[in-house]
C-alpha cells in the first residue's frame, strides 16, 4: 500500500533509432540533459545506446514519467520509437540513473533483446544485460 506522501510508481520501457540528421556528437549533450533533468524529477532507470539504437528503462513519479515519455515521442532526434512495456510499479528496480554505452558489435545483446519479444519478460532480460554494457552512473 502506497503512502499519501509517496508518488505512485510508473514505468515505461522502450526501443528508438537515432535520427538520420541527428548524428551520435549530439549524444553526449543528450546524456547530460537526462542525467540533470531525471534527477529533479525523481525518475531513475537505465539508458544504453549502441550508436543507432536506444534502449531505455524509466521508472519513477507516475506523471513525471509520463510526461517525460512524451517529449521523447516528440523529439526529432528518435525515430521508430516502440513501447516495449509500461505499467505500475510497486517500488523501484533503479535507485540511480545509469547511463550506458554499449558498442556496435559487443555481442549483439542489444540488437537480440530489440528482435524479441515484448513486455515485462523483455525488460527483465534488459535489466539482467546491465553487467554487459558499460554503464557509468
Amino acid at each position: 500500500m502506497t503512502s499519501l506522501a509517496e508518488p505512485l510508481l510508473f514505468q515505461y520501457f522502450y526501443a528508438s533509432q537515432l535520427a538520420d540528421d541527428a548524428g551520435t556528437a549530439m549524444v553526449p549533450a543528450i546524456l547530460a540533459q537526462v542525467r540533470r533533468g531525471n534527477a529533479d524529477r525523481g525518475i531513475t532507470g537505465v539508458l544504453v545506446f549502441d550508436g543507432q539504437s536506444f534502449v531505455q528503462y524509466l521508472e519513477g513519479p507516475a506523471l513525471a514519467v509520463q510526461a517525460l515519455m512524451s517529449r521523447i515521442a516528440d523529439d526529432p532526434r528518435h525515430t521508430a520509437l516502440r513501447v516495449l512495456h509500461q505499467g505500475a510499479l510497486q517500488r523501484r528496480r533503479c535507485m540511480r540513473y545509469e547511463l550506458g554505452y554499449a558498442e556496435p558489435t559487443a555481442d549483439g545483446a542489444l540488437h537480440e533483446l530489440l528482435d524479441g519479444d515484448e513486455g515485462e519478460q523483455a525488460l527483465l532480460r534488459f535489466l539482467a544485460l546491465r553487467s554487459r554494457f558499460d554503464i557509468e552512473g
